[in-house]
């Protein structure tokens, strides 16, 4: 699979209404839970941080792949371009 055809793929995993709620339910809940945790309760709230840090990287990496697929569009467009 190509850098453009990832970026489509990504961009409709980030568009999909099911991943947007299922996203924000998720991280709602994290926060949520480490709010709430005891002040005793410092190995919960670090697995919950890095929980809530893991979901962001899934977004973060997804959103790379679409930010990858627009360079090599516009790069593959120059290409062409000056070919002709």
């Amino acid at each position: 699979m190509n850098p453009t055809q990832r970026a489509a793929h990504a961009q409709q995993i980030l568009t999909n209404p099911v991943f947007k709620e299922s996203f924000d339910m998720l991280d709602r809940a994290y926060k949520d839970a480490i709010m709430q945790s005891k002040p005793e309760q410092i190995e919960l709230r670090e697995h919950l941080y890095r929980s809530a840090r893991a979901l962001t990287d899934v977004k973060s990496a997804l959103t790379a792949c679409v930010e990858t697929g627009k360079i090599e569009k516009i790069t593959a467009a120059k290409k062409e371009k000056a070919r002709k």
